[in-house]
């Protein structure tokens, strides 16, 4: 399937003009830089990883109801984890931890985790193979041309994510969409003031074939 993207209005620079913002990366809060300094290092070592992808599997029993045994979630609602971007999914085990995202089951789930158990929960999910979710391709046109002009600049030309940003691609459309929709709640549950601006004027025709298209890659 051809790369990505998202409709283009007047006020919006073009990608090669519009750097990706920093200052919702991971390295905007020490704890999580160096948390996410411990997983890179732990990803690279393939004996470390074997022991934190078995030790993540036994710690994530909690997860398996809703995420799925490898991290690929049945519940159209409910994000697949297998492939995250492991910085990412550290990130928002941190939010969830301190409140600043916002799900009961969660946030308690979270709070008890330990810095171990963390690193070994991201490191086991992302190292799940995706079974993409698959999206509607009538939709998926218009969705890449949205993806293009407003989320390559942080989720990368294959939806994948850098930089500790989301992985998109082969995720669940009726989650993608749900959270596209949170973001342009002011006070919702999400609380990314870049994704705000990005999603702010979207209508429901756009978040839909966003999410298809999005839905549709491996």
């Amino acid at each position: 399937m051809r790369i990505m993207a998202v409709a283009c209005l007047s006020f919006l620079l073009p990608v090669a003009m519009s750097p990706a913002p920093a200052a919702e990366g991971p390295d905007a809060n020490p704890t999580l830089a160096r948390l996410a300094g411990v997983v890179r290092a732990v990803m690279a070592d393939p004996r470390r990883r074997a022991a934190a992808i078995e030790a993540g599997r036994l710690r994530a029993t909690f997860c398996f109801a809703c995420h799925g045994e490898d991290g690929n979630s049945r519940r159209p609602h409910v994000p697949k984890l297998a492939g995250q971007n492991p910085v990412y999914l550290l990130d928002q085990i941190e939010r969830f931890a301190s409140g600043r995202r916002r799900t009961t089951y969660m946030q308690a789930l979270a709070s008890h985790f330990t810095e171990e158990d963390k690193i070994n929960l991201v490191v086991y999910f992302a190292s799940q193979p995706l079974r993409p979710a698959g999206g509607d391709p009538r939709l998926a046109e218009a969705g890449e041309r949205i993806y293009r002009q407003r989320c390559i600049g942080c989720h990368g030309p294959d939806g994948r994510g850098s930089r500790g940003y989301a992985r998109l691609a082969g995720q669940q459309p009726r989650y993608l969409e749900k959270t596209l929709r949170d973001f342009q709640t002011e006070g919702g549950r999400r609380d990314s003031p870049v994704m705000q601006a990005m999603v702010r004027d979207l209508g429901a025709g756009d978040i839909r074939a966003l999410a298809a298209f999005l839905a549709g890659l491996r």
